[in-house]
Order: C-alpha cells, then sequence, then structure tokens
C-alpha cells in the first residue's frame, strides 16, 4: 500500500473514531441530564408530599394546642369557681382540747380510773 492510502485510511478512521466518541459523549450527556432531570423532579415531587405531610401535622399540633388551651380554661374557671364558693379553702385541724380524738379518749378514761 502507499503511504497516501495508508493516510487517507488513518486519517478517516481517526475522523470515524472522533465523531462515534463525540455522539457517545452527546448521548451520555443526555442520559445525564434526563437523569438529573428526573431525580430533581422526585426530589420537588418529595419536597412537596413532605411540606404537605408537615402542613399536616402542623394543623394537628394546632388544634391539639387549642384543645388543651381550652382544657387550661375549664379547669382555671372550676377553681375560680371554688374558689368564690369557698370550696378550696383549707379545713382548720381538728382543735385537740375541744373536739377530743379517739386517741384522748382512751388516754382520757385511763386517767379518771387511776
Amino acid at each position: 500500500m502507499e503511504i497516501e492510502v495508508l493516510a487517507t485510511l488513518l486519517g478517516v478512521s481517526l475522523a470515524a473514531l472522533v465523531a462515534a466518541c463525540g455522539a457517545g459523549f452527546r448521548w451520555l450527556r443526555s442520559d445525564f441530564r434526563d437523569l438529573r432531570s428526573h431525580v430533581d423532579t422526585r426530589f420537588e415531587e418529595q419536597i412537596t408530599t413532605t411540606s404537605t405531610q408537615f402542613a399536616t401535622v402542623d394543623a394537628r399540633f394546632d388544634r391539639l394546642e387549642a384543645r388543651f388551651d381550652r382544657l387550661e380554661a375549664k379547669v382555671d374557671d372550676l377553681i375560680m369557681g371554688l374558689a368564690r364558693s369557698g370550696s378550696l379553702i383549707d379545713p382548720q385541724p381538728p382543735n385537740s382540747a375541744s373536739e377530743g380524738g379517739p386517741h384522748e379518749d382512751e388516754q382520757g378514761g385511763n386517767e379518771t380510773a387511776a
């Protein structure tokens, strides 16, 4: 073979190899772009779902907090009502000299017998 023909064949094969590599890189790039857009879409959907779930949980906590506030108000009203009626005043301990408990009766009975 002549050198010119060999150089031409080598040039053509090298050009075909470069074109094939370029096409392969372009194909990989489009695959990566599609993969990235797919991942981004799934990530955004997950964020949206997560945000919706957090909003639902926040709403539940708000309702629970409102219920606790209402319960606290009812308990406060009950305590205030009992305080106004005098039911919350601590009873005085019985006066041992005037009322005489069961132990005093036994002691008193022994003292009078002696």
